[in-house]
């Protein structure tokens, strides 16, 4: 799947009714069925307003039932996250809101066309998930266009310093992404790098906020 920027929002109302619809259309087959957990993924679906938001995430509760330990996690970007938004998801039972923050490092982000996202406009994210009682997840992306390995470590223990709950470290893989398209794929010192990065992320993570898990620490970044 590809994210596409779209002129007005039309194409984005179109796109949140038809998924409406297709919800509709599942909710009589898994009529009676316990489901555990909800994950509206994507990237970033607070791009959607919040009127749409609670359109689809009301849809969603109704036609799935839910069980034992039923929890919702929404994916979503700094820079659209607004007060409506997440109390939309909070209204719905919204438990964790997991924030796509790739990277702390400026140079970067302007790499990958994020300039718009700074360090504030997480922190301002963060705390407006906290003021209405969700659980805070970031997903960091090792190798990204312009990383060091300084610059990553330095990411690592900004992201580590707003105390998400909860964070995933990922390898970016640069073949299936926009990037490629523009002709940046990374070369084998780049690899050896990001598998640096890796590694070294456990370590930061290790000794400022030692996870549940992994347990142990990494011995390798490989798959």
């Amino acid at each position: 799947l590809v994210a596409l920027r779209t002129p007005g929002r039309a194409p984005t109302a179109a796109y949140v009714e038809a998924l409406r619809r297709e919800i509709a259309l599942l909710a009589p087959v898994v009529e009676g069925l316990l489901v555990s957990s909800i994950h509206v993924g994507g990237g970033t679906p607070t791009i959607l307003l919040a009127a749409e938001l609670d359109a689809l995430l009301g849809d969603l509760v109704a036609a799935f039932r839910p069980g034992a330990g039923f929890a919702i996690g929404v994916e979503a970007h700094p820079n659209s996250t607004t007060p409506d938004r997440v109390e939309a998801l909070a209204r719905h039972g919204v438990a964790r809101v997991s924030f796509g923050v790739e990277t702390m490092t400026p140079d970067v982000l302007r790499a990958v066309d994020r300039a718009d996202q700074t360090a504030a406009s997480v922190a301002r994210a963060v705390a407006l998930a906290r003021a209405v009682g969700l659980e805070v997840n970031f997903d960091l992306l090792a190798g990204l266009p312009g990383e060091t390995e300084a610059t990553w470590a330095d990411s690592v223990r900004q992201a580590l310093a707003l105390e998400p709950d909860s964070m995933s470290v990922n390898r970016f893989i640069a073949e299936n992404s926009p990037l490629a398209e523009r002709g940046w794929l990374p070369d084998e010192e780049q690899r050896r790098c990001t598998d640096a990065m890796v590694l070294a992320a456990d370590r930061v993570i290790r000794e400022l906020r030692p996870p549940s898990f992994p347990p142990e620490p990494m011995r390798e970044s490989g798959y």
